[in-house]
C-alpha cells in the first residue's frame, strides 16, 4: 500500500456514472447500479486500510426520484436484496453503517432493512459509513432547522451529518456537488475523477488521497 503523509479523516463520495458505464457496455442502466453497489464494499475496505474515520456515500439523492420508474424501483429494491443475501457476512464486518436522509418517502420494508443494518453494525468502530439515501443538503436544512440558529456549532449539531468533510470525490467526469453535504463540505478539497463509479478502484482512490495530501488547507487564513 502506498504511504501517504496526510490522510483525510472524512471523505464524501458522489458515486456517479453507473448508468453511463452500463450504456457504454450496451447494458441497461440497472446493470451499472448493480456493479456500483458491489463496488461500495471494495471502497469501504480501502478506506479502512488507510485509517479513514468517516466515509459518506451519496447513493440516492432527493432529485433522483425524477428518474424512470424502472430505475427508481430497482434502486429501492436492491438494498433489501443485498441485505437478505449478505446478512450473515454483515455480522462479521468491523465498520458501522448509518443511513442518512429522509425516511418518509421510502417503503416500510426498505426502512426496516436500514434499521436492521444499523443495529447489526452499531457497536463497530473501525470506520463509520454514512449511506446518503433520499438525501439532499437543502432538505437536510429545511427538516432540521426549526428555530433560530445561534452559531456554527449549533448549526452543525442539528444536521444529519455532523462531521465536517475533508475530501469530496466525484466520479463520472462531472464537476458539480449536486446538493451533497454543502454545509459539511464548505472547506473540503474536491477531487474529480474521470472514472465511472463501477471503475473506481484502488489506484484512483490513491490518486485522490495524494491530491488531498498535497493541498495547503488554509480555511480562509494566510499560510
Amino acid at each position: 500500500m502506498k504511504k501517504i503523509k496526510k490522510i483525510p479523516e472524512h471523505i464524501g463520495i458522489i458515486m456517479d456514472g453507473n448508468g453511463r458505464y452500463a450504456l457504454k457496455k450496451k447494458k441497461p442502466r440497472t446493470y451499472g447500479h448493480l456493479l456500483g453497489g458491489r463496488n461500495i464494499f471494495n471502497v469501504i475496505q480501502l478506506a479502512i486500510s488507510y485509517g479513514i474515520k468517516n466515509l459518506t456515500l451519496f447513493a440516492f439523492s432527493t432529485e433522483n426520484w425524477k428518474r424512470s420508474e424502472e430505475e427508481v424501483d430497482f434502486l429501492m429494491k436492491t438494498p433489501i436484496e443485498y441485505y437478505n443475501k449478505y446478512k450473515d457476512k454483515l455480522k462479521e464486518v468491523d465498520y458501522k453503517v448509518k443511513f442518512i436522509g429522509r425516511k418518509d418517502r421510502i417503503s416500510n420494508s426498505l426502512k426496516s432493512t436500514f434499521e436492521e443494518i444499523e443495529n447489526l453494525t452499531k457497536d463497530n468502530d473501525k470506520l463509520t459509513v454514512n449511506i446518503c439515501f433520499d438525501y439532499g443538503s437543502i432538505d437536510e436544512l429545511i427538516l432540521n432547522i426549526k428555530s433560530e440558529v445561534k452559531d456554527e456549532k449549533d448549526l452543525l449539531s442539528r444536521l444529519w451529518i455532523k462531521e465536517e468533510v475533508d475530501l469530496i470525490i466525484r466520479t463520472g467526469n462531472e464537476f458539480r456537488l449536486s446538493n451533497f453535504c454543502l454545509i459539511q463540505s464548505r472547506y473540503a478539497e474536491i477531487f474529480f475523477s474521470k472514472k465511472y463509479w463501477p471503475q473506481f478502484g484502488k489506484s484512483e482512490f490513491q490518486k485522490a488521497l495524494i491530491f488531498y495530501s498535497k493541498r495547503n488547507r488554509r480555511f480562509g487564513k494566510l499560510s
